[in-house]
């Protein structure tokens, strides 16, 4: 969690928390992700926030597959954005 009074860095944020190594149940992520599809392709609007949705739509349906994949396996769950 990133304290209420940070404004500095995000590669700062990672010195003063140190490294994040938590996991989480497919399942989340995956109803995550899924909600993610719905509602880019239920609204209009939000798809023309995107440069490219078609793309973000694809990437997301993949990400989806996989972690169905992943979770038939016992795999867990966390996303990293760099």
């Amino acid at each position: 969690m990133v304290p209420d009074d940070f404004d500095g860095d995000p590669d700062a944020l990672d010195e003063i928390l140190g490294e994040w190594d938590e996991w989480f149940p497919i399942e989340q992520g995956l109803k995550s992700i899924e909600s993610l599809i719905r509602v880019i392709e239920a609204d209009p609007k939000i798809s023309t926030k995107f440069e490219s949705a078609d793309y973000v739509l694809a990437d997301l349906k993949s990400l989806a597959a996989s972690l169905m994949i992943a979770d038939a396996e016992g795999a867990q769950f966390r996303l990293e954005v760099g």
